[in-house]
């Protein structure tokens, strides 16, 4: 059975939403250690992640229903 629309818009939220806290990890304590002179405000760091993240909703939603709607088929069949 394909997935639904709404599914694959939880499954992509969920997955990107995790990317999103990872990237706040990153921005805000990792990249401090190795480029001391970017000190990144927890303002500016939130507002680069949630674009990045936005656009990985979108562009994995896309690949996704890209997928299901049987790109995937196609793409096999071309190559063998």
């Amino acid at each position: 059975m394909p997935q639904s629309k709404l599914a694959s818009l939880v499954e992509v939220t969920a997955n990107v939403g995790s990317g999103f806290l990872l990237a706040m990890f990153i921005w805000q304590f990792v990249v401090p250690m190795y480029y001391p002179h970017l000190e990144p405000s927890l303002q500016e760091n939130i507002t680069m992640t949630t674009v990045f993240t936005l656009a990985s909703i979108c562009r994995g939603l896309i690949w996704r229903r890209l997928f299901t709607n049987g790109l995937y088929e196609t793409v096999t069949r071309l190559f063998k």
